[in-house]
């Protein structure tokens, strides 16, 4: 008998710590801004995306606009994200929110990368168990975790347009993730060695944070692998000279853009040194919200600090913080390059170079988080090993909750700007924003009291003033509205949303010539923009240009096909030039995407009563009345249709309706005489007639209609007057002197019913009704 056999071990499946931190990572994040993915856009979101020509084709994707100061300016690899999501889905924000969301779980699996094998190298984890691979890799999850899941970060996450700041710091991690690489993987070193240079060229493409990469990278071999620069200098010269050279592509970016459209560089009111003293205030409240994320600012405004004294104990501070790292970088090199790093990647925007529209920004923090969060979780692994990891597990979770509520905050427009206004009452920018949105919503009232708010607090904000003079101009109160807007373009010759605005209202006006003035100036100021096309092809319409005017709404179109209402006003260029076949066309095409369209169902009956199409004309005239039962044209339009059609008695509750709603036209209101008339209801249409000419007492058919229908009615001696009255107005209308004739004859007043058939004859020597009355008076 054989001998017994020992039992085999039971293995236990074991995943590896990279798909780990995958799920774990990708889960957590999926999680936490689930609620983000219906955030609209907001802010500068419109100017970057919306608004940016350059995203609409890939050949000008890596050219974005470079005069502007927009938040892709100078940065092409941003750029063509942007220009990805257009193709893919165009103004539809989901797609835009989960690449960035996306961008964010790379950057957080790459930190993990990052910090593991760092950990797991010997010179950082000597006498540890640090470079064990279960504890390297657990310590790295916590630090990403930690990184990814703190409400710092949503501002770079869920603000669409601050994918700026994930996807420079994603290229930033993968720089040095790769030379990591290329160190501790011999045999790929060559090919780690050119994805470095590769991701710091990315980065260098998006976001001017990226120019102290190749700095630290080199501090990085100094710290981690070389142990000095001199020797970190003659095993990696190569390398670092390569890293150092696409400095040159982040050189051309920022000469490409001059200062950023003049928001970057000293200012008449932003000087270096207010600048310097605000980042002082500004580095110890990042520091602060790292510690305790509350409250959270979106904008922060252009406030700035003027005086030394009120920033000494922040700048004390700062100072004695910059000295640790630079002793830590001589006896404690591993925490002294953490300390580098947060200064470093901060320096760009929060040093001595104002950046003019943002003094300070929560989304700078996003890279510079992480130097933090590995000292905390090496803080915390020190003081107690599995305590500590558990308790950076349990911060993580707390911190995922936290920032949930805060996209809460992002979801609702009005309580993002709202909780703004609070947390930063010096910002004006909250309330001139609260005040554009109660204007979309036509609340003119409240934007007012907003913007008023806003230039009290600001009265040279120009935002604040535009917004003022809008919200009057659409209280009725044109004048005031003009002369504001004349008044900030005194200060700002060449502010686009002045020009905008001013010329809107001069269209409104009638004053065509000053709104074609400043709408093609605000098109040059800002070329990106479909409004200022779309109302100067308005404008150009309105001075009887129509064929410019459709050079004007195609342009708008091949920049937003979804265009409906310049696609509509292309169809009335197309029928005022004549080419009506076009116009319809054009009219169907908005009708595919808004079947409901009532402006556009009106322009497609007239074009087709123009071309004879009496039937379709009348349906949709009718489907006009039907979607829009209070816009008096509908009910204009339909009921000079169905008096057309020999149906006055239908025509009559449609012209009622559309005088009603506002439709003050003397024509539609002798049409409804007419209709009134041709039911039967000839007292009724003697009203009219009556009111109409007491009105506008030179309305020669008004007067004419009256006076035919008196004499119809056997009322010739009150017939007379007015068609005496209507001579004076038209002396040369043979009817008019035939009816008095027929006027005269009925009451005995030969002699002058022979002069008038006369004069009629003699005006129109074809008059064949004329010669029959005249030779009946001569026979009697």
């Amino acid at each position: 008998m054989p001998p017994a056999q020992p039992p085999t071990p039971a293995t236990t499946l074991r995943l590896p710590w990279p798909l780990i931190a995958a799920l774990v990572l990708g889960l957590a994040l999926l999680a936490t801004y689930s609620n983000s993915f219906r955030v609209p856009f907001l802010f500068d979101d419109d100017s970057s995306i919306s608004e940016n020509l350059t995203l609409r084709s890939w050949r000008t994707a890596v050219l974005p606009p470079s005069d502007s100061g927009v938040t892709v300016s100078g940065r092409p690899l941003l750029n063509a994200t942007f220009a990805l999501n257009w193709a893919l889905t165009r103004n539809s924000v989901p797609g835009y929110h989960a690449l960035n969301l996306l961008i964010h779980f790379l950057a957080a699996l790459t930190l993990f990368a990052l910090t593991r094998r760092t950990l797991r190298l010997s010179s950082v984890s000597q006498p540890s168990a640090l470079n064990s691979q279960h504890s390297a890799s657990a310590l790295a999850l916590a630090v990403s975790a930690l990184w990814a899941l703190h409400p710092l970060q949503t501002e770079s996450v869920t603000y669409i347009v601050q994918r700026a700041e994930s996807l420079v710091g994603l290229f930033y991690l993968l720089t040095l993730y790769s030379f990591v690489r290329s160190i501790d993987t011999p045999s790929s070193s060559r090919r780690w060695q050119i994805l470095t240079v590769l991701a710091c060229l990315a980065g260098m493409a998006s976001k001017e944070v990226m120019v102290s990469a190749p700095l630290i990278v080199f501090l990085f071999d100094r710290t981690f692998v070389s142990g000095s620069f001199s020797a970190a200098w003659r095993a990696h010269k190569k390398l670092h000279l390569a890293l150092a050279a696409t400095w040159l592509l982040l050189a051309a970016c920022i000469l490409s853009t001059g200062n950023r459209g003049g928001t970057v560089g000293a200012h008449d009111t932003i000087t270096s040194w207010n600048y310097f003293l605000t980042q002082c205030h500004a580095l110890t409240h990042y520091l602060r919200l790292t510690a305790w994320p509350h409250p959270l600012v979106l904008d922060y405004g252009t406030t700035t600090v003027s005086r030394f004294s009120t920033v000494a104990p922040q700048f004390f501070a700062l100072v004695a913080l910059g000295l640790a790292t630079l002793f830590a970088l001589w006896k404690r090199p591993a925490l002294g390059f953490l300390g580098t790093v947060f200064f470093a990647v901060l320096a760009p925007t929060s040093s001595v170079v104002p950046v003019i529209t943002q003094t300070m920004a929560e989304h700078r923090m996003y890279l510079a988080l992480a130097p933090l969060m590995l000292a905390f979780v090496l803080l915390l692994h020190r003081a107690h090993a599995r305590l500590g990891l558990a308790l950076a597990l349990a911060l993580a979770v707390i911190a995922a909750s936290l920032s949930f509520n805060r996209n809460n905050d992002y979801r609702d427009a009005f309580t993002l700007w709202e909780k703004n206004r609070i947390d930063a009452p010096l910002n004006q920018r909250s309330l001139v924003n609260l005040g554009n949105l109660h204007a979309k919503k036509h609340d003119y009232p409240r934007a007012l009291a907003a913007f008023q708010q806003a230039a009290a607090i600001a009265p040279d904000d120009l935002g604040a003033r535009t917004g003022i003079a809008s919200s009057l101009a659409e209280l009725n109160q044109p004048a005031e509205a003009i002369a504001i807007l004349r008044r900030a373009l005194e200060i700002k010759p060449d502010f686009h949303e002045a020009h905008y605005n001013l010329g809107k209202i001069l269209l409104e006006q009638n004053d065509v010539e000053g709104a074609l003035t400043h709408l093609s100036r605000a098109l040059e100021l800002k070329p990106s923009s479909t409004d200022s096309r779309y109302n100067l092809g308005n404008a150009l319409l309105a001075a009887r240009r129509p064929a410019d005017a459709a050079t004007r709404f195609r342009e708008v179109l091949a920049l937003d096909p979804d265009a409906i209402d310049a696609r509509n006003n292309l169809g009335n260029a197309l029928v005022a030039t004549g080419h009506i076949p076009e116009a319809i066309a054009e009219y169907h095409l908005v009708l595919e995407k808004s079947p409901a369209h009532p402006r556009t169902l009106i322009n497609l009956g007239r074009a087709f009563a123009m071309t004879g199409r009496t039937d379709e004309a009348l349906r949709h005239f009718e489907q006009a009345a039907s979607s829009g039962p209070d816009l008096p044209e509908a009910h204009a339009n339909l009921a000079i249709a169905l008096l057309a059609a020999s149906r006055p008695a239908d025509a009559v509750p449609h012209f009622e309706t559309a005088l009603r709603l506002g439709l003050h036209d003397p024509a539609l209101r002798l049409n409804l005489g007419n209709a009134l008339a041709l039911s039967g209801r000839t007292d009724e249409a003697l009203l009219r007639y009556r009111a109409l000419v007491s009105d506008f007492p030179n309305y020669a058919d008004a007067l004419s209609r009256l006076a035919l229908t008196l004499l119809q009615t056997g009322r010739p001696a009150d017939a007379i007057p007015l068609y005496q009255d209507l001579l004076k107005l038209t002396p040369d209308s043979p009817e008019a002197f035939n009816n008095l004739g027929i006027a005269s004859a009925q009451i005995g007043r030969m002699a002058d019913a022979r002069a008038c058939f006369e004069q009629a004859i003699k005006l129109a020597p074809q008059f064949t009704e004329a010669r029959e009355n005249l030779a009946r008076t001569l026979a009697q």
